[in-house]
C-alpha cells in the first residue's frame, strides 16, 4: 500500500473558540449537526467541511 501525505499537519484550522447567536444567518437548506444537552448548539455542516474540528469546550453559564 502506498500512503501519500495530500495535506501537511495542521493544515486545517480548527474553530477554538465558538461564538453563538439566538438566531440562524445561513440559508435555510443548510444542513445542521444539533449537540443536545443543558445548552443545545449546532454547527453548519458547509462550515465543518473547512474545519472538520471545533473545540468547544465552554460550561453552562461560561
Amino acid at each position: 500500500m502506498v500512503v501519500r501525505e495530500v495535506l501537511p499537519r495542521d493544515a486545517i484550522p480548527s474553530i477554538d473558540e465558538p461564538r453563538f447567536g439566538r438566531s440562524f444567518d445561513g440559508d435555510s437548506s443548510d444542513k445542521l449537526i444539533v449537540v443536545e444537552g443543558e445548552i443545545v448548539r449546532s454547527y453548519p455542516v458547509r462550515i465543518l467541511h473547512f474545519h472538520e474540528i471545533v473545540h468547544d469546550t465552554r460550561q453552562v453559564g461560561g
